[in-house]
């Protein structure tokens, strides 16, 4: 996603809402190029805040929020060492769950739905099985299968936290069938789904060889369940 991509559906028919609190944060945690965050800023103005720690993408996401000429922060910090206090988020938008094997990923979210108001919002993306980083090479070579009780498809980095600098924010991956993501968002209680689909698209990367400079291009097929919901009391 660049700079000029349009925010999610389920965050455009979420901030509908008549019934969404205002009073609350707004957060996304992993926000890229603030695609979402900049379209949440207009109805959270100075309450909304994104976490990164790609810096390409905290100077992308600066720059959309310049230009959309809303009021939002930008903030370096690793979320799974935020601390979340009770009843005190509006709306809270998860981009980095892929990133994560599948317990930290439940842990998280437990952790946030406690955090959420009643009536307030929850968007995230789950990878699914059918994208092609489950057979990539970042799967294979240097992450191990992850000890989830239950959970398949669900893989740490070997070295885990010891790498950040060279893969800021990823510590695994995790591949979620649409059974496991309902099971899991089920579990979280009183839940009301806003919207929900599967998004699928051909990623176009560029790798520079460090010895030659030769730039050579790749496709990765991406597939992702994106769900919004919220929470009811």
């Amino acid at each position: 996603m660049d700079i000029n991509s349009p925010p999610d559906v389920g965050v455009i028919k979420a901030l509908a809402l008549s019934n969404l609190p205002l009073t609350g944060k707004a957060y996304e945690f992993g926000c890229g190029t603030a695609r979402n965050l900049s379209a949440v800023a207009k109805k959270f103005p100075s309450r909304s805040v994104g976490f990164e720690l790609e810096p390409s993408m905290i100077d992308s996401a600066k720059e959309r929020i310049k230009q959309r000429h809303v009021k939002a922060t930008i903030v370096y910090q690793d979320v799974l060492k935020k601390t979340l206090r009770s009843n005190t988020v509006s709306f809270a938008i998860v981009g980095t769950a892929i990133y994560w094997p599948k317990s930290v990923v439940v842990k998280f979210l437990n952790s946030l739905w406690a955090a959420l108001l009643v009536n307030g919002v929850l968007h995230i993306e789950f990878s699914t099985p059918k994208d092609s980083v489950l057979k990539s090479d970042f799967v294979r070579y240097t992450c191990l299968p992850y000890p989830d009780e239950g959970y398949q498809n669900s893989f740490g980095h070997y070295c885990g936290y010891d790498c950040m600098m060279d893969h800021p924010g990823v510590i695994g991956a995790s591949f979620w069938t649409k059974d496991e993501v309902h099971q899991v968002l089920g579990s979280l209680g009183g839940i009301r789904y806003v919207h929900q689909h599967l998004r699928a698209w051909n990623q176009k990367t560029t790798e520079i060889d460090p010895d030659t400079g030769k730039k050579t291009q790749e496709k990765t097929f991406r597939s992702f369940y994106v769900v919004t919901i919220q929470k009811v009391g």
